[in-house]
């Protein structure tokens, strides 16, 4: 179905649906062609398509049952977004206006991020207007669409006329289809379509594009139908992307589509170039100045853009260069009232100025509206696609050339053609050619390929026709592709016959392979690939509304191509992946991946979500080196009432993809930990992450959530049995707090107790990137974990307020309203020194203890030639407090202390009773600090002083470092 066109590829594509354009909304946004009879569905009528917001699993599987029973396409609902003095000048349209045309009675259509009618240049401009997005009005807040507007029919006022619009006559249609973010969805674009074809607009400005497929999509579908049916002229932007990559919905074949050059006529390095996607036609057809234009200001845009003259601002793309060929449209469509917009397009392309540039990149010039203007004999451009090699034995390709004379008197034309290719590689089949009036006569033009000797891309020509007073531009280019060889995909399903569903990745890695990619699927069985080797990745499936539902993956490294090539992808060679656990536990997470390390570059693929009882794997294609593949499979599962399993297995020296991959494990077999997790807040919910330490990283699955306090099993698997663990907390709308452990070795078939998330929480000193003090020269900085739990796991928590204060003799010299942290520095004095920092985090509301910790430190300093650490000490408390952040009241309580750093010359500690207003001293006997616990609902707070044999010295203060029960 994807590659039959009925399924979008980019409904598959998580990097691109994970995006904030996508997920701020509740559901995924599709079109659905053939109607889907949902009351909530905008429909399309014109083009058979309704945009439809999956919100559940089950209307998904409605929509795709009915799509392969009813062969009806599903599209993404895509995300589209915003791709004068002198200009004007440049294309024109001074000489128009001189012979009394500026587009009077001609409407232009933005469709745009809306457009500001409170800019003087536009006040009288725009007629009507309606917005098609998410946000609330038309307004321009971004700025695009009234600068574009200014462009198309500004009228100059503000300026005296020095940035007045292409056509200061024609009126504006305001179609807001992108929203206050810069972007829209296809369905509202859509809408706009319609919605502008419906207030008979002329010409339609479309300054906005995204990236276009082999395949037609619904903007193209709509794009070509109301062209003809209508009449009205759609000016769309190419893209700002550089070469060969001509956007949607610019890629329309009725579509006048514009790139950008500068003032000089050459091309902008950001301009979309062709050939198009798919069929090799030339595509842009036009160019317009899009460098350095000044136009009317609004919105962010306005703020933030160079302003060449008050109320004015300049501003880069093909964005601009669009309506100034839309507003050279509505300026011959003043002239010529009675011609369509195929006409009008025709027009505008035979009047051009060809630069030096080849069709792909141009079209068939720069617009010259001043001659389009006079211009009564037309043509179009000549595509003839893609030659393929080897090219000894080419065919000529034939091509007709089309002119039309729109004239009352017949037209000779004198052809000739202008071309850099080879003698007799394009020729003409007639050097004269006679128009008649009001009618039209045809040439053949042809390409003799074979005669491109060793060169390979782009062959171009324009064929230049003189006569009756007309000049007509005619632009030509075909592709002469290099070296490449048709490689094959067959998919045979589980019942030996041809898969309905399947999709292969490959991606090129050696020789004239290297670093391109290709997709093949159902409907596209054959590309045209370069030599070289291939990684294969290849997926075949059965529906869950199918007999034998069922999901096959195939993995190759090792595919060479140097011949025509046929790949078979058979799913009877697929074996099943089975793992099994003790009890049976519910599968409820699964990432399988293979990764591929070969010379220069690193590549992989990988199933997500998938559940491994339907997957099958096969290796395909001749064995790779031991070491360049390597194979990882996750799974998380849930047993029983507070159980969970973890399986990681990986297998870095196979030479070939796991064809099926089985586990049977036993109790024997896995390390079970036994996990408490704390907390002192209401309502909060807890995610313990097991990380296995597999090759050069951690690897995890999913995290369960549980209400806090809580205590679960984990029972993992992997082949070191070296775990790690992550644990955060989460307040229903964010994680607030988080901490992570060190990987440690265990035993199969042991238990082992884990505490997370109780305290005493504060800081530490470790080998983490700058915590702790460094000087470099005379500047001071550093970072502290302020909160490390009681177990020593460093991490962070939501901090309110702190602050960081530098003193030297008891007088401050430097400080700062946060915590010590990356971002803080500090200025020290040039001569040595005894220097006092003192710095504090404050947090309430993430935990009811250890709700303020501070540390200073004393230390000697002076001037660095490099980052140096300063000799620094930590204390830490480290009681066993309950899950509940408590231990018992009217206790004499034991508090181990751990000093971290140089070694000890002296320990002092107090204690606090009423959150650090009064403090008494406490025994330290031992390593350890004695209290007296107070009665139940009591807090207490811990103070230490360690002063080292080096001179340095921390004191270490936490407010409520734990309550009494």
């Amino acid at each position: 179905m994807i590659s039959e066109g009925r399924l979008d590829r980019r409904l598959f594509d998580l990097a691109l649906l994970s995006r904030p354009e996508y997920t701020k909304h509740n559901g995924l946004r599709v079109l659905v062609s053939g109607g889907t009879g949902l009351p909530g569905a905008r429909k399309f009528n014109r083009i058979g398509v309704d945009a439809v917001t999956v919100t559940s699993p089950d209307l998904w599987k409605s929509l795709a049952a009915n799509s392969r029973s009813a062969k009806t396409t599903i599209w993404l609902d895509a995300v589209h977004k915003t791709a004068l003095d002198r200009s004007t000048t440049q294309i024109g349209a001074p000489q128009a206006w001189q012979a009394g045309f500026d587009g009077t009675g001609v409407k232009i259509a933005v469709l745009d991020t809306g457009v500001d009618n409170t800019h003087p240049d536009l006040a009288t401009q725009e007629i009507a207007e309606k917005n098609f997005t998410d946000s609330p009005d038309n307004s321009d807040r971004v700025g695009h669409g009234t600068h574009v507007a200014s462009i198309a029919a500004g009228t100059g006022v503000k300026s005296g006329g020095k940035f007045k619009g292409v056509a200061p006559g024609a009126r504006i249609l305001d179609g807001k289809v992108l929203g206050d973010d810069g972007s829209g969805y296809e369905s509202g674009i859509l809408a706009g379509i319609e919605w502008a074809v419906e207030q008979q607009a002329d010409v339609v400005n479309m300054s906005l594009g995204g990236e276009d497929s082999p395949l037609l999509d619904p903007m193209e579908i709509l794009i070509n139908k109301l062209s003809q049916e209508t009449g009205t002229l759609f000016v769309i932007a190419s893209g700002n992307f550089g070469p060969n990559s001509v956007g949607s919905p610019g890629s329309a074949e009725a579509a006048l589509t514009v790139g950008a050059v500068d003032r000089n006529d050459k091309l902008a390095s950001f301009s979309s170039t062709g050939p198009r996607n798919g069929d090799g036609a030339i595509k842009p057809d036009i160019t317009a100045p899009g460098v350095g234009i000044g136009a009317a200001a609004a919105g962010r845009l306005g703020d933030t853009m160079p302003k060449p003259a008050d109320g004015y601002i300049s501003l880069n793309g093909t964005s601009m260069a669009t309506p100034h060929v839309a507003g050279a449209a509505a300026i011959l469509a003043q002239a010529h009232p009675d011609w369509r917009g195929d006409q009008l397009k025709a027009a505008l392309m035979a009047s051009a100025k060809p630069g030096a540039h080849n069709p792909f990149e141009q079209g068939a010039g720069r617009t010259d509206v001043a001659k389009a203007i006079k211009q009564t004999v037309t043509s179009g451009s000549v595509s003839f696609g893609t030659a393929l090699w080897p090219h000894h034995d080419d065919e000529p390709i034939k091509r007709d050339v089309l002119y039309r004379n729109e004239s009352d008197q017949p037209v000779t034309l004198d052809l000739t053609i202008s071309t850099t290719a080879p003698e007799g590689f394009f020729t003409l089949h007639d050097s004269k050619l006679e128009v008649p009036a009001r009618g039209t006569a045809t040439t053949t033009l042809t390409a003799a390929t074979k005669l491109g000797g060793d060169a390979s891309g782009t062959f171009s020509a324009y064929i230049n026709a003189s006569g009756g007073g007309q000049t007509v531009v005619t632009p030509a280019a075909v592709t002469r592709e290099p070296e490449r060889y048709s490689v094959t995909v067959k998919a045979i399903g589980r019942d030996g016959k041809p898969a309905a569903d399947w999709r292969t990745d490959l991606q090129g890695v050696t020789s004239d392979a290297k670093g391109t990619f290709h997709q093949l699927g159902t409907g596209l069985e054959t590309l045209r690939l370069p030599k070289g080797r291939y990684l294969l990745s290849g997926r075949q499936w059965v529906g869950p509304e199918q007999p034998n539902p069922g999901y096959n993956w195939f993995n190759g490294t090792n595919i060479e191509v140097n011949a025509d090539t046929t790949i078979t992808l058979d799913s009877r060679q697929a074996k099943p992946v089975d793992i099994g656990l003790p009890g049976n536990p519910a599968e409820r997470h699964s990432y399988i991946r293979v990764g591929h390390k070969v010379p220069s570059m690193e590549y992989g693929w990988g199933l997500l979500g998938l559940p491994l009882n339907v997957l099958s794997t096969a290796h395909v294609g001749p064995e790779g080196k031991s070491g360049e593949m390597n194979e990882l499979v996750v799974a998380s599962y849930t047993g029983a009432e507070r159980e969970e399993f973890h399986v990681a297995d990986q297998s870095t020296t196979l030479t070939k993809f796991w064809t099926g991959y089985r586990k049977q494990l036993k109790a024997k077999d896995l390390v079970t930990i036994a996990a408490s997790a704390g907390t002192t807040a209401e309502g909060r919910t807890g995610f313990l992450h097991a990380q296995a330490a597999l090759g050069d990283s951690a690897v995890f699955g999913v995290a369960f959530g549980y209400s806090l306090p809580h205590t679960r099993k984990l029972h993992l698997y992997s082949p070191a049995n070296t775990w790690g663990f992550r644990f955060e907390q989460d307040n229903g709308d964010t994680t607030e707090a988080y901490w992570n452990g060190e990987d440690e070795q265990f035993k199969p078939g042991r238990t082992y107790k884990k505490t997370f998330n109780t305290g005493v929480f504060g800081p530490a000193l470790s080998n983490e990137r700058r915590v702790g003090l460094y000087r470099d020269g005379d500047i001071l900085f550093g970072s502290l974990p302020f909160f490390t739990d009681g177990q020593g796991r460093t991490g962070g928590s939501v901090v309110e307020s702190g602050s960081t204060l530098l003193k030297q003799g008891g007088k401050v010299i430097d400080s700062t309203d946060r915590p010590l942290d990356l971002e803080t520095f500090f200025s020290l004095p040039e001569a040595p020194g005894r220097f006092e920092l003192t710095t504090t985090a404050n947090r309430s509301g993430v935990a009811a203890i250890s709700t303020s910790v501070t540390t200073t430190w004393g230390f000697d300093s002076a001037r660095t030639d490099g980052p140096t650490q300063v000799p620094l000490s930590m204390v830490r408390f480290t009681p066993e407090l309950a899950l509940d952040g408590t231990l018992p009241a009217h206790r004499l309580q034991r508090v181990p202390l751990t000093v971290q750093g140089g070694q000890t010359k002296s320990l002092t500690a107090q204690v606090s009773y009423d959150k650090g207003v009064t403090w008494h001293k406490a025994w330290v006997i031992g390593g350890s600090m004695f209290v007296n616990n107070p009665a139940k609902g009591g807090s207490v707070s811990l103070r230490a002083t360690a002063v080292s044999k080096g001179g340095d010295s921390v004191t270490q203060t936490v407010i409520n470092a734990y309550l009494t029960k």
